[in-house]
């Protein structure tokens, strides 16, 4: 996987969170149900996300909080997990891989979906077309 095309993913997700305002008192909820967890060992992937939330106004601890699910590479993990973060009404949710895609994209069709690590958005039809993906899911290049 380019690793660039990785973090751009990543940080696109930062842009579906609303533009921070100072007077801001609530909470945004970012979801993501990956394979293992950032927070025991960090990706260079995760840190680039989390400084381009910081960047555009959003820290976890002060108006933002990560809800994070791993399969820890067990597949029939994808739905359940899936089922409890749509149930968490996240703002976003970040779906790393194609099984994760496809799970959030059977839980919901209202909550934005990030695609990242996806190999072909196209042909497994989670979105019509690159530059215009319709529906609910984006995938940031």
């Amino acid at each position: 996987m380019n690793r660039r095309w990785f973090i751009a993913s990543f940080s696109g997700a930062a842009l579906a969170l609303p533009p921070f305002a100072p007077a801001q008192s609530r909470v945004a909820r970012v979801a993501a149900l990956v394979i293992r967890l950032p927070t025991e060992s960090p990706s260079p992937a995760w840190l680039a996300f989390v400084e381009a939330l910081r960047e555009r106004g959003w820290e976890e601890g002060r108006n933002l909080e990560f809800q994070l699910r791993a399969t820890e590479g067990n597949t029939e993990r994808y739905q359940p997990l899936e089922a409890e973060l749509v149930a968490l009404k996240p703002d976003v949710i970040i779906a790393s891989g194609s099984q994760a895609t496809q799970a959030t994209r059977e839980r919901t069709n209202t909550n934005p979906i990030v695609m990242v690590g996806t190999a072909d958005p196209l042909g497994t039809g989670f979105i019509t077309s690159l530059p215009r993906p319709g529906g609910n899911i984006y995938r940031y290049h």
